[in-house]
């Protein structure tokens, strides 16, 4: 599940927001702490490599 892939990332999930788009797919939006941009990279690729997810993005602001 998503968040016990963040979690063995020794990464901290600050919020968690989901959006159903129709049915089928769903928006997760998730603020979490990383240590760097490494610690991120490493934090997405793992998210990424889940069998149900489509994409992963970086929000900058």
């Amino acid at each position: 599940n998503l968040t016990a892939a963040i979690n063995t990332t020794t990464s901290n999930i600050q919020s968690l927001n989901t959006e159903e788009k129709d049915g089928r797919v769903y928006s997760t939006f998730i603020r979490l702490t990383a240590r760097d941009r490494v610690h991120l990279a490493n934090i997405m690729r793992k998210i990424r490599v889940m069998p149900d997810v489509i994409k992963v993005t970086r929000n900058r602001n």
